[in-house]
């Protein structure tokens, strides 16, 4: 048993491994976009790591895809998938 949180920080310490893991992270962000703030919180916040510095600058390159002027909820989406009325 394991929660949403878990599962993305292990995405994330992962993903620079294996291909397969770096594409359900990203894909759990673009579900959860509240829990990247979360994940980069507990991986700085814990002393010695491995993998700790490249899943920062992963979580960093994450929070950089936001969408401009969201407010943090919504990751940006390429024009052909946006969404028009």
């Amino acid at each position: 048993v394991t929660t949403p949180l878990r599962t993305l920080t292990d995405l994330v310490l992962t993903s620079s491994r294996y291909s397969e893991c770096a594409t359900w992270m990203r894909t759990m962000a673009a579900a959860c976009p509240s829990l990247v703030p979360l994940v980069q919180a507990l991986l700085a916040a814990r002393s010695r790591m491995p993998g700790k510095r490249a899943a920062l600058a992963v979580v960093a390159e994450l929070l950089d895809q936001r969408a401009p002027g969201a407010p943090g909820e919504e990751f940006a989406q390429e024009e052909v998938t946006r969404y028009t009325s």
